[in-house]
């Protein structure tokens, strides 16, 4: 499963989730606007930092094409995604 926490008006964001599109791969939008999202954003990773893509519960932070690109290439090849 893939998780991308993120914000609408966020240019980072909206990269990460171009990267994630053209990659072809699934993922649930998470919205860190919202008080609920922001909070989980905050237990899993200790910051308030986004955008965050969580591959398989292993938080990923910023714009890491090449570490997301890695996790989710592991977890295709685990059969996890």
């Amino acid at each position: 499963m893939i998780e991308l926490y993120s914000a609408e008006a966020c240019e980072l964001s909206r990269r990460m989730k171009e990267h994630l599109d053209k990659r072809g791969v699934s993922y649930r939008c998470m919205d860190v606007t919202t008080e609920e999202n922001y909070n989980k954003l905050f237990q899993l990773t200790g910051q308030r930092g986004f955008p965050v893509t969580v591959v398989n519960g292993s938080p990923i932070i910023g714009v890491d094409t090449e570490a997301v690109d890695n996790a989710i290439d592991s977890a295709e090849n685990k059969g996890l995604l």
